[in-house]
Protein backbone atom coordinates (compact mmCIF):
# COMPACT_ATOMS: atom_id res chain seq x y z
CA UNK A 1 0.00 0.00 0.00
CA UNK A 2 1.51 3.21 -1.13
CA UNK A 3 0.42 7.01 0.11
CA UNK A 4 0.25 9.53 -2.27
CA UNK A 5 0.52 13.10 -0.94
CA UNK A 6 -1.73 15.36 -2.91
CA UNK A 7 -1.84 18.15 -4.77
CA UNK A 8 1.93 17.35 -5.41
CA UNK A 9 1.47 13.62 -6.34
CA UNK A 10 4.84 13.01 -4.19
CA UNK A 11 5.00 9.17 -2.69
CA UNK A 12 5.15 9.85 1.28
CA UNK A 13 5.22 5.96 2.73
CA UNK A 14 4.58 2.74 1.79
CA UNK A 15 3.24 0.06 4.38
CA UNK A 16 3.39 -3.52 4.13
CA UNK A 17 -0.12 -5.20 2.75
CA UNK A 18 -0.75 -9.00 2.96
CA UNK A 19 -4.17 -10.62 2.41
CA UNK A 20 -5.58 -13.49 4.36
CA UNK A 21 -4.96 -17.48 2.52
CA UNK A 22 -8.74 -17.58 2.44
CA UNK A 23 -9.21 -14.43 1.12
CA UNK A 24 -10.90 -13.14 3.46
CA UNK A 25 -9.46 -10.68 5.32
CA UNK A 26 -6.38 -7.99 4.50
CA UNK A 27 -4.01 -7.23 7.26
CA UNK A 28 -2.26 -3.70 6.66
CA UNK A 29 0.97 -2.63 8.55
CA UNK A 30 0.72 0.55 10.33
CA UNK A 31 3.44 3.38 11.48
CA UNK A 32 2.34 3.21 14.55
CA UNK A 33 3.22 -0.49 15.70
CA UNK A 34 -0.29 -1.87 14.81
CA UNK A 35 -1.38 -3.79 12.59
CA UNK A 36 -5.26 -3.56 10.77
CA UNK A 37 -7.09 -5.83 10.02
CA UNK A 38 -9.83 -5.38 7.08
CA UNK A 39 -12.57 -7.34 5.65
CA UNK A 40 -11.78 -8.17 1.91
CA UNK A 41 -15.18 -8.19 0.62
CA UNK A 42 -16.16 -4.45 1.51
CA UNK A 43 -12.92 -3.15 3.18
CA UNK A 44 -14.35 -2.42 5.99
CA UNK A 45 -12.54 -2.11 9.74
CA UNK A 46 -12.53 -5.01 11.98
CA UNK A 47 -9.72 -4.62 14.78
CA UNK A 48 -5.83 -3.21 14.97
CA UNK A 49 -3.16 -6.02 16.56
CA UNK A 50 -0.78 -3.38 18.38
CA UNK A 51 3.00 -5.19 17.84
CA UNK A 52 6.09 -4.15 19.52
CA UNK A 53 7.57 -2.06 16.75
CA UNK A 54 6.91 -0.92 12.70
CA UNK A 55 5.88 -3.39 10.81
CA UNK A 56 8.29 -3.95 7.58
CA UNK A 57 7.23 -7.62 6.51
CA UNK A 58 4.41 -9.58 6.95
CA UNK A 59 3.01 -13.28 6.03
CA UNK A 60 0.28 -15.00 7.15
CA UNK A 61 -0.01 -18.10 8.18
CA UNK A 62 -2.33 -21.23 5.74
CA UNK A 63 -5.07 -21.34 8.40
CA UNK A 64 -5.18 -17.74 9.08
CA UNK A 65 -3.92 -18.45 12.80
CA UNK A 66 -0.81 -16.89 12.82
CA UNK A 67 0.77 -13.44 11.18
CA UNK A 68 4.39 -13.32 11.28
CA UNK A 69 6.03 -10.08 10.57
CA UNK A 70 9.13 -8.27 10.91
CA UNK A 71 9.39 -5.33 12.36
CA UNK A 72 11.74 -2.15 13.41
CA UNK A 73 11.69 -3.49 16.95
CA UNK A 74 15.28 -3.18 18.83
CA UNK A 75 14.14 -6.53 21.08
CA UNK A 76 12.54 -8.83 18.00
CA UNK A 77 13.17 -7.96 14.63
CA UNK A 78 11.17 -11.19 13.89
CA UNK A 79 8.21 -12.54 15.80
CA UNK A 80 5.10 -14.10 15.45
CA UNK A 81 1.44 -12.64 16.64
CA UNK A 82 -1.56 -14.64 17.29
CA UNK A 83 -4.25 -12.87 15.25
CA UNK A 84 -7.18 -14.29 17.41
CA UNK A 85 -5.74 -13.01 20.86
CA UNK A 86 -3.02 -10.32 19.63
CA UNK A 87 -0.42 -12.02 21.38
CA UNK A 88 3.05 -11.49 20.07
CA UNK A 89 6.03 -13.84 20.55
CA UNK A 90 9.58 -13.09 19.55
CA UNK A 91 11.02 -15.26 17.27
CA UNK A 92 14.57 -13.92 17.05
CA UNK A 93 16.56 -10.95 17.44
CA UNK A 94 18.64 -10.61 14.96
CA UNK A 95 18.16 -7.88 12.10
CA UNK A 96 15.75 -9.45 9.80
CA UNK A 97 14.98 -8.12 6.54
CA UNK A 98 12.23 -9.63 4.57
CA UNK A 99 10.18 -13.22 4.68
CA UNK A 100 8.19 -15.67 2.44
CA UNK A 101 5.96 -19.03 3.43
CA UNK A 102 6.51 -21.93 1.49
CA UNK A 103 3.38 -23.04 -0.44
CA UNK A 104 2.29 -25.27 1.89
CA UNK A 105 2.91 -23.17 5.19
CA UNK A 106 5.16 -25.39 6.41
CA UNK A 107 8.48 -23.38 6.52
CA UNK A 108 9.21 -19.57 6.70
CA UNK A 109 12.26 -18.35 5.45
CA UNK A 110 13.53 -15.25 6.52
CA UNK A 111 16.35 -13.06 5.63
CA UNK A 112 19.23 -11.97 7.79
CA UNK A 113 21.53 -9.58 6.00
CA UNK A 114 24.23 -9.45 8.53
CA UNK A 115 24.76 -12.87 8.62
CA UNK A 116 25.09 -13.05 4.60
CA UNK A 117 21.93 -15.71 5.08
CA UNK A 118 18.48 -16.99 5.17
CA UNK A 119 16.92 -18.59 7.94
CA UNK A 120 14.31 -21.31 8.01
CA UNK A 121 11.61 -21.58 10.83
CA UNK A 122 9.41 -24.45 11.36
CA UNK A 123 5.73 -23.03 11.75
CA UNK A 124 4.40 -25.49 13.41
CA UNK A 125 6.44 -24.77 16.45
CA UNK A 126 7.99 -21.30 15.60
CA UNK A 127 10.91 -22.65 16.12
CA UNK A 128 14.36 -22.15 13.95
CA UNK A 129 15.52 -25.48 12.13
CA UNK A 130 18.54 -24.10 10.07
CA UNK A 131 20.59 -21.50 8.54
CA UNK A 132 21.07 -20.94 4.28
CA UNK A 133 24.27 -19.72 3.42
CA UNK A 134 23.75 -16.92 0.95
CA UNK A 135 27.34 -15.66 0.91
CA UNK A 136 26.16 -11.85 0.26
CA UNK A 137 23.77 -9.16 2.47
CA UNK A 138 20.36 -10.44 1.39
CA UNK A 139 17.45 -8.37 1.19
CA UNK A 140 13.90 -9.40 -0.06
CA UNK A 141 13.15 -13.12 -0.50
CA UNK A 142 9.91 -14.66 -3.21
CA UNK A 143 9.13 -18.05 -3.51
CA UNK A 144 8.25 -19.18 -6.93
CA UNK A 145 4.49 -19.88 -7.76
CA UNK A 146 4.96 -23.73 -7.76
CA UNK A 147 6.78 -23.53 -4.59
CA UNK A 148 10.10 -25.00 -5.98
CA UNK A 149 12.49 -22.49 -5.76
CA UNK A 150 13.03 -19.44 -3.43
CA UNK A 151 14.58 -16.24 -4.91
CA UNK A 152 16.88 -13.83 -2.46
CA UNK A 153 17.10 -10.39 -3.65
CA UNK A 154 21.39 -9.40 -3.17
CA UNK A 155 23.31 -6.32 -3.69
CA UNK A 156 23.70 -6.99 -7.92
CA UNK A 157 22.63 -10.38 -8.17
CA UNK A 158 19.50 -12.74 -8.00
CA UNK A 159 20.46 -16.06 -5.38
CA UNK A 160 17.88 -19.42 -6.15
CA UNK A 161 17.62 -21.65 -3.44
CA UNK A 162 16.03 -25.37 -4.29
CA UNK A 163 13.23 -25.50 -1.68
CA UNK A 164 13.47 -29.72 -1.98
CA UNK A 165 16.99 -29.68 -0.84
CA UNK A 166 17.61 -25.82 0.84
CA UNK A 167 20.69 -25.11 -1.10
CA UNK A 168 22.00 -22.58 -3.59
CA UNK A 169 21.79 -23.68 -6.81
CA UNK A 170 23.24 -20.60 -8.63
CA UNK A 171 23.36 -16.33 -8.49
CA UNK A 172 22.44 -14.62 -11.22
CA UNK A 173 24.35 -11.28 -11.46
CA UNK A 174 21.98 -8.55 -11.80
CA UNK A 175 23.83 -5.48 -12.20
CA UNK A 176 21.68 -3.18 -9.72
CA UNK A 177 20.68 -2.95 -6.44
CA UNK A 178 17.62 -4.74 -5.53
CA UNK A 179 15.51 -3.70 -2.92
CA UNK A 180 12.31 -6.20 -3.19
CA UNK A 181 12.11 -9.14 -5.38
CA UNK A 182 8.37 -10.96 -6.55
CA UNK A 183 8.23 -13.97 -8.57
CA UNK A 184 4.96 -13.03 -11.09
CA UNK A 185 2.93 -16.08 -12.73
CA UNK A 186 4.73 -19.22 -14.05
CA UNK A 187 7.81 -18.08 -12.14
CA UNK A 188 8.95 -16.03 -15.08
CA UNK A 189 9.62 -13.32 -13.97
CA UNK A 190 11.38 -11.20 -10.89
CA UNK A 191 10.08 -7.45 -10.14
CA UNK A 192 12.45 -5.20 -8.57
CA UNK A 193 12.20 -1.27 -7.11
CA UNK A 194 15.49 0.74 -7.47
CA UNK A 195 16.05 4.76 -7.39
CA UNK A 196 12.66 5.07 -8.85
CA UNK A 197 12.90 2.12 -11.57
CA UNK A 198 10.45 -0.14 -12.16
CA UNK A 199 12.89 -3.83 -13.43
CA UNK A 200 11.99 -6.42 -14.82
CA UNK A 201 14.05 -10.06 -14.89
CA UNK A 202 13.25 -13.79 -16.82
CA UNK A 203 14.08 -15.63 -13.83
CA UNK A 204 13.48 -18.79 -16.16
CA UNK A 205 16.59 -18.16 -18.02
CA UNK A 206 18.85 -18.05 -14.61
CA UNK A 207 17.81 -21.74 -13.50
Amino acid sequence: MVFISAPVGEVVSALPVVVAPDGGQIYVGGPTKKVTVLGSANGGFIKDIDIAGDPVAMAVSADNTTLYLVSTSADHFLSAVDIATGVETPLAAYTAYDLALSLDGELLYVTDPANEQVVVYSTATNEELYPIAVGAHTSAVAISPDGSLLYVANPGAVTVIDTATQTVITTYPAGFILLDIAAGPGGSYAVDLVNDALITAHLVSIV
